[in-house]
């Protein structure tokens, strides 16, 4: 694991913001692989690499297992949790649904200076896709989900949506070693964007579907050719 401290906790009021920080950090080192599904993880293990307590640790797992990035295997502790096909095709199927919800609120909500908002966001995923950052490509497009959420006000898809986005940067990151992929997506996602300009609900809604249907069967590809099965974690 990627040592990312954070520092010792000095100060109660600082207990919130170093467990967010070093949630984010373990599940950013989930979702690039970095904390490979299967390996194993203990409490000690992010007390020294995140310098926090053991009381945090343990919040900390508490929440992980919660969101299903970790699972407790009896007799060997905890571990990663490995994705499945079954489960892969779960996420996509329900994220297709959560994200043309998302973004047929957003049309009905934004104001030409939230829609000028969301060019903005696109054009910096467009450059981190032409660039082939994957790390920034993710950030940029989980920001761009962010932003529809905000605006539509879509509360209960976003509760959702941000249980499941540690899982789905981890399938993004899978879909997007497919080659050809980045620049599928980025043509996709714009023809999202262009629609949602156009106050296009109905074309913004087929272009989300389309582009969210793709990114599941290239993240299938991509798990097939790593010759993973359909056995549970």
């Amino acid at each position: 694991m990627r040592q990312r401290q954070t520092g010792t906790v000095t100060d109660p009021g600082d207990r919130q913001l170093v467990r967010e920080r070093t949630l984010d950090a373990v599940r950013s080192a989930i979702s690039d692989g970095q904390l490979v599904p299967g390996s194993r993880l203990t409490e000690r293990q992010l007390c020294e690499t995140y310098a926090i307590s053991r009381t945090l640790a343990r919040e900390v797992v508490r929440q992980l297992e919660s969101e299903r990035l970790i699972d407790v295997v009896a007799h060997r502790g905890l571990r990663i949790a490995q994705l499945t096909r079954q489960r892969v095709r779960e996420i996509y199927a329900v994220r297709t649904e959560l994200e043309v919800l998302v973004v047929r609120s957003y049309v009905e909500a934004a104001t030409p200076e939230d829609i000028d908002r969301l060019c903005a966001i696109y054009a910096d995923l467009r450059a981190a896709g032409d660039a082939h950052e994957l790390d920034r490509i993710v950030r940029e497009v989980t920001r761009l989900l962010w932003h529809m959420i905000d605006v539509a006000n879509a509360q209960v898809a976003g509760d959702i949506l941000k249980q499941l986005v540690a899982r789905v940067n981890m399938l993004r990151f899978m879909s997007m070693n497919m080659p050809g992929q980045i620049a599928l997506s980025m043509v996709q996602i714009e023809q999202t964007v262009d629609r949602i300009a156009a106050r296009d609900a109905r074309g913004a809604e087929a272009a989300i579907r389309v582009y969210v249907e793709e990114a599941g069967r290239s993240a299938i590809r991509y798990f097939d050719a790593q010759g993973a099965t359909d056995r549970p974690s």
